[in-house]
């Protein structure tokens, strides 16, 4: 399985900003038919006919959440004061369906809108505001993760427990590991703070519902986890029972009653009995979503398969984001210059960039 993308960025963004770790948050696009664009190095939105309906002029923009859409303003890219890499800062604002600001580009960095309320920062602390860009929980923060299940993970300095917080701010419980991930399913995800990099469960209230022993965790979906133990993946339930054995080389979320999953000799799907629905012929393959998923072939191109397992793109692409309305961005060329696209489910061209991002 592929990583997956943080909640305010896509490949759209990734000249600009980094892959997220397992167990994000799978973030749910509005399906409001308006997909990010970039010409001339500006960005602007088009609708599902490849129609601009919101002029370039952003310096970045993201997918809308919520009603929402981050952008940004006032971009310069610098070098970073630690390190040779360079970053991009600017002002991070709001806009609406229409392309207008309903909350002002003010904030140096930012997060998509989740359950109501956006991760932001003001001079490197990060709080929380609601739709109407107010401060619901006042900047004191040194990282955020997005709400999810009513609760997020804040952190106040670098080095400091993780805390556990509602949408009031409300300090709920400290968290005495290394690393938590979201919630979803009601558990979350904890790393041991031992040097063993072993994973395990809590649920809502903090309390451990499976010990740290697994190589690798996901996040629970439609009740069940991927998880690896002793070099091989299967699946846990919710009181961290066996419910499928561990059998697969890689094995992914399971998404509209299907999961991917991976022996040595390719990939397909299995249902909740372990059963593989479509076999294992595939190099890679990533959860459905509306209908489709993405897979790979060995030399790592991405294309399309339906539900029957029939290949409906052949894979071609460098990478692929689900479909959305009826369209899915892809990406050709190298990971900073290439060349940006949105194609039907026929695979044919709605929109392309026909030069290379700069």
């Amino acid at each position: 399985m592929k990583a997956t993308l943080g909640r305010a960025s896509s490949a759209l963004l990734t000249a600009f900003l980094v892959w997220s770790l397992v167990a994000t948050v799978s973030a749910e696009r509005d399906p409001v038919g308006l997909f990010p664009i970039v010409e001339n190095n500006k960005w602007g939105y088009i609708d599902g006919t490849g129609k601009v309906v919101i002029p370039p002029r952003f310096d970045l923009a993201d997918y809308f959440y919520e009603g929402r859409a981050l952008v940004l303003t006032g971009k310069q890219t610098i070098r970073h004061p630690d390190s040779e890499h360079e970053i991009v800062v600017g002002k991070w604002g709001y806009i609406d369906t229409y392309g207008n600001f309903v909350i002002p580009p003010k904030f140096d960095n930012a997060d998509s809108f989740s359950e109501g309320l956006a991760g932001v920062s003001v001079d490197g602390i990060w709080g929380f505001i609601d739709r109407a860009g107010e401060f619901v929980i006042e900047p004191q923060y040194y990282s955020t993760q997005p709400f999810s299940e009513g609760l997020a993970i804040v952190r106040k300095e670098m080095g400091e427990p993780f805390l556990v917080v509602d949408k009031t701010g409300k300090v709920l419980y400290e968290v005495p590991y290394s690393w938590i991930g979201p919630f979803s399913d009601g558990l979350a995800v904890f790393s041991s703070n031992d040097n063993s990099k072993k994973f395990g469960y809590i649920d809502r209230s903090g309390n451990q519902v499976t010990p740290a022993v697994y190589g690798s965790s996901h996040r629970f979906s439609d009740g069940l986890a991927a998880v690896r133990l002793d070099g091989k993946m299967g699946y846990i339930d919710k009181e961290g029972r066996t419910a499928i054995a561990f059998k697969f080389e890689l094995a992914g979320d399971f998404s509209e009653g299907l999961a991917p999953a991976c022996l040595e000799k390719g990939c397909g799907f299995v249902d909740k009995n372990g059963r593989f629905v479509i076999d294992p012929r595939v190099f890679d393959s990533e959860p459905f979503k509306n209908g489709y998923a993405r897979v790979y072939d060995e030399n790592g191109k991405v294309g399309f398969i339906d539900r029957s397992g029939r290949v409906v793109i052949e894979p071609q692409f460098e990478e692929a984001e689900n479909f959305i309305d009826g369209l899915a961005e892809i990406r050709l060329g190298d990971p900073v210059s290439y060349l940006l696209g949105y194609i039907d489910t026929r695979g044919q061209f709605v929109w392309k960039r026909e030069k290379p991002l700069k």
